[in-house]
């Protein structure tokens, strides 16, 4: 059984599924920074690149989108600068890279994915029941039957009657229907259809019939799920609470330090082995070390257990930091091929439960496991870290957004305590200066939490912290 857990913090929620006590998925939502993915826009081809089959279209954000012509719902050459198209995120910009988009828009719901422009019937990999198979196939034929729609099954829809798939099903057409009517008169950056927020997504991908708890710290955002959930899977609706108001709900379900370990180089092992996790911009290398597992038989018994403890581990972390891209695994080396064998099995087996497609492409010639993740937005790492100013982006330090949320739990804690007056946070300059750059007030948020502060701009402050003093009623 799993459970969903929503800490809703001033400027931005954070979101945990957790295995028991163990954290398998983190997810992070900021007021200001959205994620743009399955958004659609208006937008108007700004570059036609011939010679890679690539255009490049202005939504009216900072930089221009791009869609390769297998992302194009018609032929390169019949498209011409100045031309308004539809399109839809599938990746945020990332680093020095605009967003990635395509022509071919689909609007995801609980039980079905509608395909607005492509007559096409899938069923998730994931159903594996022949005749829920078929039952699915059958009925999303009658759905899009006499229309020009495609239809994906998700693995949600097994064993869920006909009645609620068509009404999931229904829902999504008239999100479309709204598209089609609004876009006869959209212009450049106009936002057509706008994804869900971050705890809509989790009660649409993530919560099912494992799920004992969904738990968030928000009145007014608990109710509002809730309603979203009697209207999608009333049954779940006692599964939805609301636990003390601004809990930090983090701490009390001991989150914090397994997220902490998410942005570590280094994940030891129970039996003493290791993981170093090393990302660049173009790939990331993991590399699996025996450390200090001596085993209790042969030497190829004992590196074969530490690579199969690794696998479970690789997986969730790359779930954790949502790593995306190509993935290079340096297992121990093992001589056995029956072995390797099973290495891989047990890689993809433990890759089935991402959410995220994850494909296992083999061992090369000196032994490194291939791997590629769909890469969609941030990861975690870049979420609260940033390049050092000082060593010129070869090392990584706490980013603004890490030292407000750590600002954001000792409001919380002092809220509790009655008999404070006003407190007095340093900070310097240049600090300050990113704060209101991004939007940040430290008053507006202690407001929140009923404490009033006031602010001191002091030069001789490290730039990544703050000090808080506190003054008493008395």
């Amino acid at each position: 059984m799993n459970h969903i857990i929503a800490d809703v913090g001033v400027f931005e929620t954070r979101a945990a599924v957790l295995e028991g006590d163990r954290v398998e998925e983190l997810h992070f939502e900021r007021n200001k920074h959205k994620s743009k993915v399955n958004n659609v826009y208006c937008g108007k081809i700004v570059n036609i690149v011939q010679g890679m089959g690539t255009i490049f279209v202005d939504i009216g954000i900072d930089k221009n989108v791009f869609l390769h012509e297998s992302d194009l719902n018609k032929p390169l050459k019949h498209l011409s600068e100045g031309d308004s198209l539809l399109v839809q995120i599938t990746k945020d910009a990332l680093g020095s890279k605009g967003a990635k988009a395509t022509a071919f828009l689909s609007f995801p719901g609980k039980y079905v994915v509608l395909l607005s422009e492509e007559k096409h019937i899938g069923i998730s990999n994931r159903v594996v029941d022949e005749r829920e198979r078929e039952r699915l196939q059958n009925l999303a034929h009658e759905l899009i039957e006499d229309t020009s729609y495609g239809i994906i099954m998700r693995t949600e829809a097994v064993h869920q009657s006909d009645e609620i798939i068509e009404t999931d099903f229904r829902y999504l057409q008239k999100q479309w229907e709204q598209v089609e009517s609004e876009k006869r008169w959209a212009e450049k950056g106009d936002v057509l259809f706008r994804e869900e927020d971050l705890l809509t997504r989790l009660l649409r991908d993530v919560m099912n019939h494992n799920t004992e708890s969904f738990l968030i710290n928000d009145a007014k955002e608990t109710e509002r799920v809730r309603g979203l959930c009697e209207v999608l899977m009333p049954e779940y609706l006692p599964r939805i609470r609301h636990s003390e108001p601004k809990e930090n709900l983090f701490e009390k379900y001991e989150i914090e330090a397994q997220w902490k370990n998410a942005m570590k180089s280094k994940i030891v092992l129970k039996s003493g082995g290791s993981l170093v996790i090393n990302a660049t911009e173009a790939l990331t290398v993991i590399d699996v070390n025996s450390g200090k597992f001596t085993g209790s038989s042969s030497f190829e018994n004992t590196i074969f257990q530490i690579n199969m403890e690794a696998v479970q581990e690789i997986a969730r972390q790359l779930r954790l930091r949502d790593i995306g891209g190509i993935i290079v695994i340096d297992f121990i080396d093992m001589k056995n091929a029956g072995n390797k064998e099973k290495l891989l099995r047990e890689l993809n087996l433990a890759f089935s439960k991402d959410r995220q497609k994850t494909v296992v492409l083999g061992i090369t010639k000196v032994g490194l496991v291939e791997v590629t993740r769909k890469k969609t937005r941030e990861k975690v790492d870049s979420l609260f870290n940033e390049a050092c100013s000082v060593c010129h982006g070869t090392g990584r330090v706490p980013s603004v957004y890490r030292h407000i949320y750590e600002l954001e739990n000792q409001f919380r804690r002092l809220e509790k305590q009655p008999d404070i007056h006003a407190l007095a946070i340093s900070v310097h300059p240049d600090r300050w200066i990113e704060l209101e750059k991004e939007g940040l007030s430290i008053q507006t948020m202690a407001e929140a939490y009923g404490l009033e502060a006031t602010i001191i701009k002091d030069e001789s402050r490290l730039n990544n912290d703050f000090q808080v003093k506190i003054y008493g009623k008395s």
